[in-house]
């Protein structure tokens, strides 16, 4: 595993300026500071604490259980709630404007009356102060929305769909989850108030959307 190291005589600011892509090229790995290490060694209990509220404050629900997967922690260590508020209309209003079904696969697949597999995405997150409106909301099925929140897809121009370049699988899965939807666009809301920003769209993919779109 990589360590990113400051040269002696470099400042801590300059240090920061190195970018994304180039800490991931040298698969850079960071500790804690000695003091915290102590703090988690004499109440272990306070790891879950941590971890919830960095989850919560800084990374959608959608994908809470990869980085705990990675970092070797379940969902059942947290036992700390959210203390994050959330509008409850927001969900029943985003999958309402889209007639309840994926924005992206069309997925409209109901047990009784109770819609299954079918969710409310954030465009620019919750945690990142995404309002609560229709408008920063896509109802995507479950799989669009962690590729969604991962940054696999964003949306451009006109709702236009751009997967991206960093995004693969096997050919035929690949094509039919997800490449098949490549410059196509997204289905469009009942009002068109409702239509996604460009405002949340554009971060989402400034902050969100991983490498560069596809060629269309």
């Amino acid at each position: 595993m990589g360590r990113i190291t400051p040269l002696r005589g470099t400042d801590h600011t300059s240090a920061l300026k190195i970018s994304k892509t180039q800490l991931r090229e040298l698969n850079a790995t960071g500790r804690f500071s000695d003091d915290v290490q102590q703090f988690f060694s004499d109440d272990p209990g306070d790891i879950a604490t941590v971890a919830r509220l960095i989850l919560d404050t800084h990374f959608p629900a959608s994908v809470h259980g990869g980085i705990l997967d990675a970092v070797g922690l379940s969902l059942d260590d947290l036992s700390m709630p959210t203390t994050q508020r959330r509008n409850p209309k927001f969900r029943g209003d985003v999958l309402t404007a889209y007639s309840y079904r994926c924005a992206l696969c069309n997925l409209d697949v109901r047990i009784g009356n109770l819609p299954v597999g079918l969710e409310a995405a954030h465009i620019q997150w919750h945690q990142a102060k995404g309002p609560d409106v229709v408008a920063n909301g896509i109802a995507l099925c479950c799989l669009h929305h962690k590729l969604f929140d991962l940054g696999a897809f964003t949306l451009g121009e006109q709702r236009r769909i751009l997967v991206s370049d960093q995004a693969y699988g096997s050919p035929q899965r690949f094509e039919h989850i997800l490449l098949r939807h490549h410059g196509s666009q997204l289905n469009a809301p009942v009002h068109a108030e409702d239509h996604p920003s460009s405002q949340f769209v554009g971060w989402h993919r400034a902050q969100v959307f991983k490498g560069r779109a596809r060629p269309l």
